[in-house]
């Protein structure tokens, strides 16, 4: 929401928008349009193997390497651009995300989380290929005080040519990204503490997404065998004789649910339900 109390939305879907209701209907709206439509001929079976391998907008639950760094690459764009609008409508300025270059993120302990980024940016309004030779560094760090809050910490010009020397972060050393440029270390609060990225959050930094790039046809056979082994797991669905085997053992579960009934009622016992 920005300080004339309308609200936007990152990809934009329309809008600024006066209510929150009106952004859930616009996002209602844009995941409808974009949701994978089954036919209604499909046969039962490969409707629960589509719903079990797809998410409703057609794209894998389970991911390649490289899908997966391209999410997560997709989620801190649009966190940036967020935050640049923000930043333009507090500091009455008009910058645009162009690229980015180079992105880091840092964990140092419970909330303490962090995003480095060198990025170029542009004129809200310039044509696609316009904008500042200039590169910035902007650091992302998280309002502890709110549990999803993020805002730009921040946002320098810095040397394309200057070696870092009085930057030493090892929040991006020690993760591998050599290649960020920095402001003076006392510019920014994230990358002090000498410890790595935690294991088992996915990509942390550009480099492992151009690395994951590298895989993506050894992880598609694996997909594939994966979904492979899933479609087989649901065989049954279309195994005559394992529905009739169920069909007479619930057959004898409400037959001997019965007659359990009849000898309670006799002892005037409550009547026992199947659970």
């Amino acid at each position: 929401m920005d300080r004339s109390a309308v609200f936007h939305t990152y990809p934009a879907l329309g809008g600024p928008f006066q209510s929150l209701d009106d952004v859930q209907s616009a996002v209602v709206a844009y995941a409808c349009r974009n949701s994978m439509a089954m036919p209604d001929e499909l046969p039962h079976k490969e409707r629960v193997i589509r719903e079990f391998l797809y998410w409703p907008d057609g794209t894998r639950k389970v991911c390649t390497r490289v899908q997966t760094a391209n999410g997560e690459q997709e989620k801190l764009r649009r966190l940036v651009e967020a935050l640049l609008d923000k930043q333009n409508d507090d500091k009455d300025r008009a910058d645009e995300l162009k690229d980015i270059v180079h992105w880091q993120a840092i964990c140092e302990g419970v909330g303490k989380w962090y995003y480095h980024l060198n990025i170029t940016v542009k004129t809200k309004g310039a044509a696609a290929d316009a904008g500042s030779a200039n590169l910035f560094f902007a650091e992302v760090a998280r309002d502890q005080n709110h549990t999803l809050g993020y805002y730009i910490s921040t946002f320098f010009r810095v040397n394309t040519d200057s070696k870092d020397d009085e930057a030493i972060c090892h929040g991006c050393i020690n993760n591998g990204s050599t290649d960020m440029k920095h402001p003076p270390a006392g510019l920014f609060k994230g990358g002090h503490v000498d410890i790595r990225f935690p294991i088992g959050f996915g990509p942390c930094n550009d480099k492992q997404w151009r690395v994951s790039h590298n895989t993506e046809v050894e992880d598609e056979e694996l997909i594939k065998e994966e979904e492979e082994r899933i479609r087989d797991s649901f065989d049954y669905l279309e195994d005559a004789v394992f529905w009739e085997n169920i069909r007479h053992k619930r057959l004898h579960s409400r037959i001997w649910e019965s007659e359990t009934n009849m000898q309670r009622m006799k002892k005037g016992l409550p009547l026992k339900t199947e659970a």
